[in-house]
């Protein structure tokens, strides 16, 4: 939504007329939504370019999860904290992924930890 209004003029309407205007949030809303798709379908083009990079499983995870494939988006996050390392955004994608899915349980710790790593990173 940060985007729409920032980006792409979301706050102002080009025509007059709530037909007109409701056609130009849609149109708008489609441009901002196939460039996230296009953005992060990237990343499967990473990983064969770079592999190993931190960032593609993160982003694989995001492109599942926008595709409406929980499960892949949550393998491809755990991935990413096994392989790489524990990174506050994956690990906080991956608790709202579980909070998401309702599983609690799980997501607490993973959301705690995500916040213990973002706090160090940027208040040492």
């Amino acid at each position: 939504m940060n985007e729409l209004l920032n980006h792409h003029g979301g706050r102002w309407a080009r025509y007059w007329g709530r037909a007109k205007v409701h056609i130009q949030q849609l149109m708008t809303g489609f441009v901002v939504n196939t460039k996230r798709i296009l953005t992060l379908s990237a990343a499967l083009r990473a990983e064969a370019i770079v592999p190993g990079f931190i960032a593609n499983r993160h982003f694989l995870g995001i492109l599942y999860e926008v595709l409406g494939r929980p499960q892949e988006a949550e393998d491809h996050y755990r991935r990413s904290v096994n392989e790489y390392g524990e990174d506050f955004r994956t690990l906080h994608a991956l608790g709202q992924l579980l909070v998401r899915q309702e599983r609690y349980d799980e997501a607490l710790p993973v959301l705690e930890r995500s916040v213990q790593l973002a706090a160090g990173q940027y208040f040492e």
